[in-house]
């Protein structure tokens, strides 16, 4: 069995996950987090101000989905749901980008 890739969510023991594309050496910063990026069922924790600077997308998703209460999750933080086409791996590579980290991509 492959390991996962360092900006890959990994469980650990307690259950719960550790999201290897946020930074690693800062006490808080996923609490800091106001949104999840949901895909396929899970919740990834993200800061909508940080996906609007690098996504035009992303951005006014995030900007029509703040005027809906239904897309609050029961934390009150904003769920953005990604379409179907869109894969827990796409989501990982693409924070992993957005948050500082060079994946080594396997061709």
């Amino acid at each position: 069995k492959s390991r996962p890739a360092s900006w890959e969510a990994i469980m650990l023991a307690d259950g719960n996950l550790k999201y290897g594309y946020l930074p690693l050496d800062v006490d808080g910063y996923e609490e800091m987090c106001d949104a999840y990026l949901v895909v396929a069922g899970q919740r990834f924790p993200v800061h909508s101000a940080v996906l609007g600077v690098h996504s035009r997308l992303l951005r006014k998703m995030t900007i029509d989905l703040r005027n809906n209460s239904a897309s609050l999750g029961n934390d009150g933080k904003l769920e953005i749901p990604l379409d179907d086409s869109v894969s827990v791996r796409d989501v990982t590579m693409m924070l992993a980008f957005v948050y500082g980290h060079r994946p080594e991509l396997e061709s």
